[in-house]
């Protein structure tokens, strides 16, 4: 019901398809790190996991939205979600987040933003945020590190669902 692994050859990724396949989707965690997986290999992968509720996907190439779009069908379940963007200059929940609606914990930075950095990531994409904040059902958990949060934003979030609902403010 687990795996993690790592590997970019053929054959690797080829056992990690087989692997996901023979799981009969019991798949519920895959974490795939310094992964040669594609987006489309990705999407297959997740063709034979509608169960998945975690997937890491520090994987070398970048995830374009009709593939995120395809996977939030295929693995309506999932509420771990970490891959790479093909928008390291947002955040998740202005660009992606709002199609997976049970994500525990939502990223308000910008993937190109370091956790600690002192620099300061300001969010502009305000549909997307309070898309997200309406769609979300069970994120608690609202990551503002390096963040600069504006009225706007806080108006995207106050009144929804979510910001009824978040606890912590990491």
């Amino acid at each position: 019901t687990s795996l993690r692994t790592c590997g970019s050859s053929p054959r690797t990724i080829e056992a990690l398809q087989g692997f996901a396949a023979a799981t009969r989707g019991a798949l519920r965690k895959l974490c795939l790190y310094e992964s040669g997986v594609t987006p489309a290999t990705m999407v297959q992968i997740c063709r034979h996991a509608p169960k998945l509720t975690s997937l890491k996907a520090a994987i070398c190439h970048q995830i374009p939205e009709a593939e995120i779009l395809t996977i939030s069908a295929l693995c309506p379940l999932l509420r771990k979600f970490e891959f790479k963007s093909q928008w390291p200059d947002s955040s998740p929940m202005e660009r992606w987040a709002m199609h997976f609606p049970l994500l525990e914990d939502l990223k308000l930075r910008s993937d190109a933003t370091d956790r600690y950095s002192t620099a300061l990531y300001r969010p502009t994409l305000l549909a997307g945020i309070a898309a997200t904040a309406r769609a979300n059902t069970a994120a608690t958990r609202l990551d503002l590190a390096a963040c600069h949060i504006t009225r706007d934003v806080i108006d995207a979030i106050v009144g929804t669902p979510l910001g009824n609902r978040i606890t912590a403010l990491p």
